[in-house]
């Protein structure tokens, strides 16, 4: 299902979770708002979730850790809050890019952020993440991208294995 860049707006309907063959959810770039809708988890096929550049607000919920064929997880420019669930990361081994720039998040980087084998895009800039880069990270030898311009993360740059 993609919309993206259309003139689509209202919300996510919670009745696409009963479209089970589904792979494809991109709503980037339209007026959809209102929060994610945590049916959307029984798509366990799904491959990529955008949402990028909408009105989506809320949380992600802890339940996409169901969604373990994502490679992609894209909210960019989104108003987002709270923190990244670690069940999430430490469900989704498939995942190659994740992309929550420009959201209000917080918190820090889950430790399980180490399960993420596959990942190659790492985006968590312009928000109010916080704490030290998890050391686990230095373990993610796909990991080419890793952005957390403009947030509140300090220490120092784990590099064990890059």
């Amino acid at each position: 299902l993609n919309v993206s860049s259309s003139l689509i707006s209202g919300t996510i309907p919670p009745s696409l979770a009963a479209i089970t063959a589904l792979v494809v959810i991109d709503t980037s770039n339209t007026s959809i708002a209102a929060t994610l809708p945590p049916g959307l988890s029984t798509l366990t096929r799904l491959q990529a979730l955008d949402v990028s550049s909408t009105l989506v607000n809320g949380t992600l919920p802890s339940v996409y850790s169901a969604l373990t064929a994502l490679t992609l997880l894209a909210a960019s420019n989104t108003s987002l809050t709270a923190s990244i669930p670690p069940e999430l990361l430490a469900s989704l081994t498939s995942l190659q890019i994740l992309d929550l720039s420009s959201t209000h998040i917080n918190g820090s980087i889950p430790q399980t952020a180490s399960a993420l084998t596959a990942l190659t895009y790492l985006d968590v800039a312009n928000t109010s993440t916080s704490g030290s880069l998890p050391a686990a990270l230095s373990s993610l030898s796909a990991l080419a991208v890793l952005d957390v311009s403009s947030t509140n993360i300090g220490g120092t740059i784990p590099v064990s294995d890059w």
